[in-house]
């Protein structure tokens, strides 16, 4: 299996594409910044309230 590595210019990238696909700002903030809370996530130091929100969000 191909590794993927997600960086910085990915999301700046990912942020480009949904400003072009004429997403809201408010979404595009949302998608940002679940996308960086599950990087803490996936790097096994996610505080509580990420946590909660993604336990919540299932």
């Amino acid at each position: 299996m191909e590794e993927r590595i997600l960086t910085a210019d990915i999301i700046c990238q990912f942020k480009e594409h949904l400003i072009l696909e004429e997403r809201s700002e408010n979404t595009i903030e949302k998608y940002i910044r679940d996308i960086k809370a599950f990087m803490l996530f996936l790097r096994g130091c996610p505080d509580v309230q990420t946590m909660r929100r993604f336990i919540f969000a299932l």
